[in-house]
């Protein structure tokens, strides 16, 4: 019997391909920034002056100091923090996944550097200076993914007597890069995001500076003077973890039973209302309106006005239930399970009092003193109560699965038209409006492939393959070819982009393109009856035909319109169309 013995070596692309793929440039840059104030409160922790919360972070981050540089020519990231030690550098820096857990940081996965060079790079520069030491580290990203035989980069150090810090450059950015880092408009949201994920250590004393802005820290606050009580919850849990939940009303929301003030309104603040979660004080999530953080499958009138803010502390970090790129929630975390409990509390009692204070304004009654707010909240005691001696209802089938989209669809990097037609989908209940359904189905698909089309520049290519076979057409019934003008106007139809899509192999990436090559091959199989349910007036489709349909097609559908958030269609890309 021969061994065999099979090679488990990985490849560099591959592993470069894993760590980046879902992580944003944004992201990236953030994770710099979260190092640099990782470093600076582990040295500062070592301090007995050093001074704490009752949750074991820092309370003064005054003198640290970040300037960030974001241009299509390079991405610099500077403190001035104690700066890495050769020995740090040499033995796990640049380490693909070495862990980084420091007590009561905001760090875990040890992939934040070499990430953003890998994400960015280009060549990446770090230059990072201790006390008595400068190390210098240059990688150049395309040669060292070539040389698959060694592992380990190379790097200086040498005596140094000045102001200690780090600074991390990336030049030469690649192609996907530099169409965010090129982007006005995408550096002005990410120092607006910054404002707010840095808001605590803003607060505190951090000055982050942003191609040449300071920021200031920017909260959502909660009402002081509100007739709903302000809910404050916490635990502290076996893992050491502690859960400490903040909500109430907005500061600048007003019940609609509440006294009139001259020029008040609620409009403009819907934005701001919901669930912002933190860990060690960095924000994960921003004024989040979705089932993972405690709400109805799709957000109602009587939730306006809730904001409310959970806290996560752990000297480990591993009990902190955030992602890698630390840009969204782990639902899964034992510790966010029973924050989540505790959240879809406090909202139960934001929306009892909203739809009693609802009451309120249709008897002509007023919000206006601590009387009626005792009042209203023993009038919910009562109803609640009550409701314990009725019979209980026939359960219902969840109202998330009559929706033509699930709610938890990520629009934030669509284009306007593509992001409302997202949203109208979210809250159309197939069976009600079947056929409103399917016509939304069709325009949702038609627009989100055009859109992917363009982001991996491939409508170009589509166009001149749909002009070339239209002139062959026009050639042989003896008609001309198609004048500039017609070239110019010409729209793919959904039927074009269908046949592009099944005909192209590998459109879809090489680990995911089966599973949605099967959902744009049910797509088409459904095309000719979605479109007689649609015009032909005599054809009629039943509702659970249409969730069919839904269903198959779902995994296209969210794949088209989940699209990386350093893609930005709203006026880029007008070459490509």
């Amino acid at each position: 019997m021969a061994e065999l013995y099979p090679d488990t070596e990985p490849t560099k692309a591959g592993v470069v391909k894993s760590f980046t793929r879902d992580s944003s440039v944004q992201a990236c840059i953030f994770d710099l920034i979260d190092n640099a104030i990782d470093a600076w409160h582990t040295g500062r922790l070592a301090d007995p002056d050093a001074t704490k919360s009752e949750h074991g972070v820092l309370t003064d981050f005054s003198g640290l100091e970040i300037e960030v540089i974001i241009n299509a020519r390079m991405v610099s990231v500077a403190d001035n923090g104690p700066g890495m030690t050769s020995a740090t550098i040499e033995e796990g820096a640049l380490k693909f996944g070495a862990p980084s857990v420091k007590s009561s940081g905001i760090g875990l996965f040890g992939v934040g550097l070499n990430r953003t060079i890998f994400k960015i790079g280009g060549v990446g520069l770090v230059d990072s200076r201790t006390l008595g030491e400068e190390c210098l580290v240059e990688l150049d990203v395309a040669k060292y993914v070539e040389d698959q035989d060694h592992w380990t980069i190379s790097a200086t150090s040498h005596k140094y007597d000045g102001p200690t810090g780090t600074r991390v450059e990336i030049t030469q950015p690649n192609e996907h890069a530099i169409r965010f880092l090129s982007r006005k408009s995408k550096v002005d949201r990410l120092a607006e995001v910054a404002a707010e994920v840095y808001a605590y250590f803003l607060d505190r004393g951090l000055l982050l500076s942003i191609n040449g802005d300071v920021l200031t820290a920017k909260f959502i606050h909660v009402r002081a003077d509100s007739p709903f009580p302000k809910i404050e919850d916490s635990d502290t849990l076996t893992n050491g973890a502690k859960i400490l939940i903040k909500a109430g009303q907005h500061s600048d929301h007003r019940f609609s039973a509440e006294p009139k003030k001259k020029g008040h309104s609620n409009k403009g603040l819907t934005r701001e209302y919901g669930w912002s979660v933190y860990c060690n004080d960095r924000a994960i999530a921003l004024r989040n309106k979705e089932e993972k953080t405690g709400w109805d499958h799709v957000w109602h009138n009587e939730y306006n006005g809730f904001v409310g803010s959970v806290f996560f502390y752990s000297e480990d970090t591993e009990e902190l239930p955030f992602n890698t790129s630390k840009t969204d929630l782990v639902l899964t975390h034992e510790t966010y399970e029973i924050a989540l409990d505790m959240m879809q509390d406090a909202v139960r009692k934001w929306v009892s009092f909203a739809n009693i204070a609802d009451s309120y304004r249709r008897e002509g009654k007023t919000l206006e003193n601590k009387t009626v707010t005792d009042d209203i909240l023993a009038k919910e005691r009562r109803n609640q109560q009550q409701k314990q001696f009725e019979k209980p209802e026939k359960p219902k089938r969840p109202p998330k699965d009559w929706m033509v989209l699930p709610p938890d669809i990520d629009v934030s990097r669509c284009q306007p038209k593509l992001r409302t037609l997202v949203f109208e989908a979210q809250t159309t209940p197939i069976n009600k409006k079947r056929y409103t359904s399917l016509a939304l189905m069709r325009m949702l698909f038609e627009i989100a492939a055009q859109d992917y089309l363009i982001e991996i520049k491939q409508l170009k290519v589509l166009k001149k393959a749909i002009i070339a076979a239209r002139n062959k057409d026009r050639i042989a019934a003896g008609r001309p070819k198609m004048t500039p003008q017609e070239r110019r106007e010409l729209e793919p139809k959904l039927s074009d982009i269908l046949g592009y899509l099944l005909k192209t192999r590998g459109i879809f990436g090489e680990n995911i393109g089966t599973h949605l090559d099967r959902s744009v091959q049910d797509f088409a199989g459904h095309k000719g009856r979605m479109d007689s349910a649609i015009h032909n007036p005599r054809h009629k489709i039943g509702v659970p035909n249409v969730e069919e349909i839904r269903d198959e097609i779902l995994p296209i559908l969210k794949h088209l319109i989940e699209r990386p958030d350093d893609v930005d269609l709203d006026e880029s890309d007008a070459d490509e169309r």
